[in-house]
């Protein structure tokens, strides 16, 4: 009987995880205007937060996944960024920055942006 009862306990679960629909990553092109901006958007808010160094600037989109998620967007973005001549404390957008020669800092960073829209709204 516990032979039994644990069968279709077993039944259930595997129903249970059977049944979640996947959601696909989509590999939208790192040229893409929405892909730049979900960029823009990620490393503004990383330099907003930082108290000591330099501001990071974007060098490249070294690689982009795309999750759509309830009619937005959740974006996983894999960066290449170099460090610039302002400092942190400067609250200068990397845009306004001239970048270190690549020979003296390089870094790399992901970011994990959701709720893509309501970002920029508030941006």
């Amino acid at each position: 009987m516990a032979l039994l009862i644990s069968f279709l306990i077993g039944i259930q679960l595997f129903h249970t995880v059977a049944s979640i629909p996947l959601t696909p990553f989509l590999h939208p092109s790192c040229n893409s205007s929405e892909v730049k901006t979900a960029a823009e958007v990620a490393l503004n808010k990383h330099n907003k937060y930082r108290t000591e160094g330099y501001v990071l600037g974007l060098q490249r989109i070294f690689d982009a996944y795309e999750v759509p998620e309830d009619g937005d967007s959740v974006f996983f973005l894999t960066l290449d960024v170099l460090e610039t001549k302002c400092h942190v404390l400067s609250k200068k957008p990397w845009k306004e920055c001239e970048f270190r020669h690549s020979y003296e800092t390089v870094s790399n960073a992901s970011a994990y942006l959701k709720n893509y829209q309501q970002v920029l709204e508030r941006s």
